[in-house]
């Protein structure tokens, strides 16, 4: 049996591996199995820019109807209500990165094909920069004023903020007394509720819906001991029963009342005194953030480029995107993400 065999500069090569690098990089993209191109998933993707020219979505969102309608035979015409629309946007933009081989005494030394090598590095590369722009988009991260690592746009603040206790009125007045515990999922998922517009879960309505909420690992534990064994046992072989079925399950470490808790080490975490950092957790509903690619790099492939150096003695590989990613807010307020900052410190 012949095997397909694909040379450096081979016409075949960018149509056989651009796919085979966006399908490597799903495997090991962690924010991917949130993206969706539906109003119920927590990143809508949004395909406007794949078949038309552009760097820039814009995206609308219809306000709530509030007028009080006309009881029995009273007159309809004239009383009628306009239809508002609340409004956000992003831009996409390039990025790309490369790696490049040695030469071919090098390559003679080694088992491993270049190509296969460059191809699992940039996807482990594009997964690590998708999963960092997911947090600090949804997270709010300003400390991170560089837009590679942040979906291509700065971050926006966050505008439903809230502290862990009572007691406690900025950041700097956490103690290490103020962890993160369960009765915190309770808050934010009363507050995803009754708010003006109440926050709408990931999969619609019904009896699957969901709300998803981010905490860091420090979270994590002290949410553990908050929880005792007996319940924590229970909340964590809920996740794992759901996951079967629904892939935003799939890693999950509780999930309790319809809440997702994922944990990560990718949230913002700061200093505020001694072992003592604030940890910020984030509170996730549908449409909470939105993403777009642009036509000839859709959702489904990279492009992928091979060059020679050094009168063909070297190859380089470069993979690239055209792409954005945002929080969405209308008004400047956050559509659909609460955070709920809380005092942590490193176990053990």
């Amino acid at each position: 049996m012949s095997v397909p065999n694909y040379p450096l500069n081979h016409p075949s090569a960018q149509k056989r591996w651009s796919p085979q690098l966006f399908k490597q990089m799903l495997k090991s993209c962690y924010a991917s199995r949130f993206f969706g191109t539906g109003k119920d998933s927590l990143i809508q993707v949004f395909s406007d820019l794949q078949k038309n020219p552009g760097d820039k979505i814009t995206i609308s969102l219809r306000k709530l109807l509030s007028g009080a309608g006309v009881a029995g035979d009273g007159v309809l015409e004239g009383a009628e209500e306009s239809m508002n629309f609340y409004t956000d946007s992003f831009i996409v933009d390039q990025l790309r990165h490369a790696v490049r081989t040695g030469g071919r005494i090098s390559e003679q030394r080694v088992s491993w094909s270049s190509r296969d090598e460059a191809r699992d590095g940039l996807a482990d590369w594009w997964a690590d920069r998708i999963d960092t722009s997911f947090f600090n988009q949804l997270a709010g991260n300003t400390g991170e004023t560089d837009v590679r690592y942040t979906g291509l746009q700065a971050p926006a603040a966050p505008t439903a903020a809230y502290l862990a206790g009572s007691d406690v009125a900025t950041t700097a007045s956490l103690s290490i007394t103020h962890t993160f515990k369960l009765e915190y999922l309770d808050y934010l998922l009363e507050r995803a509720k009754t708010r003006d517009y109440p926050m709408r879960p990931l999969g619609g309505s019904g009896a699957g819906a969901n709300y998803v909420c981010f905490i860091t690992e420090q979270q994590r534990t002290d949410l553990m001991v908050d929880a005792g064994t007996n319940q924590w046992a229970d909340l964590t072989k809920n996740a794992r029963e759901r996951s079967v079925s629904n892939p935003i399950f799939s890693g999950a470490d509780i999930v309790y009342r319809g809440v997702i808790v994922h944990s990560t080490t990718r949230l913002p975490r700061t200093n505020v005194s001694g072992s003592v950092y604030a940890n910020r957790a984030v509170f996730c509903g549908a449409q909470a953030g939105a993403a777009a690619f642009c036509r000839g790099n859709g959702p489904t492939t990279f492009s992928w480029e091979e060059q020679k150096f050094d009168y063909s003695n070297q190859l380089g590989v470069a993979a690239g995107s055209l792409f954005g990613m945002k929080k969405t807010q209308f008004e400047s307020t956050d559509y659909a993400v609460l955070t709920m900052t809380t005092a942590g410190q490193d176990h053990g």
